[in-house]
């Protein structure tokens, strides 16, 4: 087997652009944010995606050299953050081929391997639905019976919303008059189940996070005084875009005024102008942020530090029977 002799990153992180010599052992070092982590990411990031490519494209054929095929970020073996898309430099994954995320390894003999992920257009998964909920409407009419659907999915309710009656179950009655647009929004980052359990139970605080493991993100809360018993961490895809955040700030806001939302982004490859926004926005609706000041929340946990200043930073009521609350 050839070796290795380097590996050059492209638009992955913060990286915009660095080539790495590769010896029999090579030591990275540098201060903190300095890389390091994304440059180990993007080497294992690369090696799930060809792993992925080659279970989800068994059968596809090489052409002119290059093997390139379409997959759900789901079915990726290993991304170091739960939403994909976010790991392009600037925060978003485009779709034109310039702009992709490239990791190319070089071999002794010369020989080069790219990696490449781009942004797709998720044309399966929404035209197969669109096309289901069209099938349903023609069998209805030609074969003469009803039909009734219950679904997470928004590509449906996008399609069929307009053309049925549409009813949000919640607690076992209905919801007059609900908004159809929040319900896409819900849907899309997985919470529409989650805030009826918030507004019935005892949880003070709601955590939104997209990060899938959640130790480490808790550890830094438990360590910065949140309450265990009155706060509950939540795994949402995509929360971490502010206008999604805001959709999911306000429904709360609604039906369970009495939670005080967090929402946790890693710093990763946010300049400081952007980070600066990012807080602003979400402060100015009451909506608390936890941007970390290291490059993701295990670096908080490392360093045994606060993880930001913002969210740490909410206003504290302490009580001579228990640890105070930053979401008081």
């Amino acid at each position: 087997m050839a070796r290795v002799v380097s590996v050059a990153i492209r638009r992955f992180k913060r990286i915009e652009l660095i080539e790495i010599p590769l010896g029999d052992v090579t030591l990275l070092i540098g201060a903190n944010n300095s890389g390091k982590s994304s440059v180990l990411q993007a080497i294992h990031f690369a090696v799930s995606i060809a792993q992925s490519a080659r279970l989800v494209g068994e059968g596809v054929a090489w052409r002119n050299d290059a093997f390139e095929l379409s997959f759900n970020p789901a079915q990726l073996l290993y991304s170091p953050v739960a939403d994909v898309l976010s790991l392009a430099t600037g925060g978003a994954l485009q779709e034109p081929r310039p702009s992709q995320i490239e990791i190319e390894f070089t071999d002794e003999q010369g020989e080069r391997c790219t990696v490449g992920l781009r942004r797709g257009r998720n044309r399966n998964i929404a035209a197969n639905q669109r096309a289901l909920c069209e099938l349903v409407f023609r069998l209805a009419s030609e074969r003469g019976f009803q039909a009734l659907i219950s679904t997470h999915s928004r590509h449906v309710l996008d399609s069929m919303k307009s053309r049925c009656g549409v009813i949000w179950l919640s607690k076992g009655k209905k919801i007059e008059e609900p908004d159809l647009n929040t319900t896409a929004v819900l849907l899309d980052l997985g919470a529409l189940d989650s805030v009826d359990y918030f507004a019935d139970g005892h949880t003070r605080c709601v955590v939104a996070t997209e990060d899938t493991e959640k130790e480490a993100i808790r550890a830094v809360l438990w360590s910065n005084g949140f309450v265990e018993d009155d706060t509950e961490v939540a795994s949402y895809t995509g929360c971490t875009k502010v206008d999604a955040a805001v959709v999911l700030g306000r429904f709360l806001a609604e039906k369970a005024p009495h939670v005080r939302l967090v929402v946790h982004r890693d710093r990763d490859y946010l300049s400081p102008e952007l980070a600066a926004d990012f807080e602003n926005r979400l402060n100015a609706i009451r909506i608390s942020p936890l941007l970390t000041d290291t490059n993701d929340i295990e670096g908080c946990v490392a360093k045994r530090s606060p993880a930001t200043t913002s969210a740490l930073e909410v206003s504290q009521r302490p009580s001579s029977h228990r640890r105070p609350n930053q979401c008081d």
